[in-house]
């Protein structure tokens, strides 16, 4: 996944939604016997983000979604976080921060995964999952306590 994420494979997206989902249920074998154990764990991403970054033409949220039956089925998350970020602001931290250029970094690229995840984010509450926005354009200070306020809440944690 890593070498198609940088350029150095090419694959189709197709493949690459595959890729993903099967990647996804490997961490989750990984991370069972930790929940079990009562262990909270936050992942970067989950099939929310397959269908934002894998969505296109050829293959639908849907398709994505039904994929990911098997993710679901064993780890559904109490709680998606999506921080929200103009993609102006993602390409000024991404041009800041990082030396290697991914294949989804493009400024269309960037626009349309935006558009992918506000409307996968519709999609996924409609179908009864937990999903909140956080404006993560602010300072780290702020987001972060939206975060843990919106965690904290979903856990029943005051």
């Amino acid at each position: 996944i890593r070498s198609g994420l940088y350029g150095g494979v090419k694959f189709l997206t197709e493949s690459m939604a595959y890729l993903h989902v099967a990647d996804r249920l490997e961490h989750i074998e990984f991370m069972r016997p930790l929940i079990e154990k009562g262990t909270n764990i936050v992942c970067d991403r989950y099939y929310l983000s397959n269908m934002a970054y894998n969505t296109t033409s050829r293959i639908s949220m849907e398709d994505i979604y039904a994929m990911n039956k098997p993710c679901i089925e064993a780890m559904k998350p109490d709680l998606f976080v999506f921080l929200d970020v103009p993609t102006e602001i993602t390409k000024e931290r991404r041009d800041k921060n990082r030396a290697d250029k991914e294949i989804y970094d493009g400024d269309d690229k960037q626009a349309r995964i935006r558009r992918n995840y506000l409307d996968a984010i519709e999609f996924l509450k409609s179908r009864g999952e937990n999903v909140v926005v956080v404006d993560a354009s602010r300072d780290i200070d702020s987001v972060s306590a939206d975060i843990k306020e919106q965690v904290f809440a979903a856990l029943g944690i005051e």
